[in-house]
């Protein structure tokens, strides 16, 4: 069986990559259709992002994301990987992504009642 990496790097569209920083995270999340992690993080920019993600651990704590359908837990089980990154594709435009967690204004609320109550 061949080496996962090598059948990967061959593949027009996997793109496997060093560590990055946080910007470009985010410029990469701006340009994928899906991401792949194992990381708690990621899985959250990519729902601010709006971009479904296979979650490769037994487990997320992130459990909003999967109940909104953007998010699938997987593993590393190369069968509910493949499903689940070939329902993210071919479904992508189905995904909602409403502002489950709040609506990005929450440092300018708390200025505000700080300003108005001090």
């Amino acid at each position: 069986m061949p080496e996962i990496k090598s059948v990967l790097d061959k593949h027009s569209l996997i793109h496997l990559i060093e560590p990055v920083s946080y910007l470009e995270i985010l410029a990469l999340l701006q340009e994928c259709k899906l991401v792949m992690t194992d990381s708690g993080g990621l899985q959250k920019e990519a729902y601010f992002m709006q971009k479904p993600c296979v979650i490769l651990r037994t487990e997320t704590e992130w459990l909003e994301i999967v109940e909104q359908g953007a998010g699938r837990v997987t593993n590393i089980d190369s069968v509910k990987v493949a499903e689940a990154a070939d329902y993210f594709i071919r479904h992508a435009d189905e995904i909602q992504y409403p502002p489950i967690f709040g609506d990005g204004h929450a440092a300018e609320k708390i200025c505000a009642t700080l300003l108005a109550n001090y």
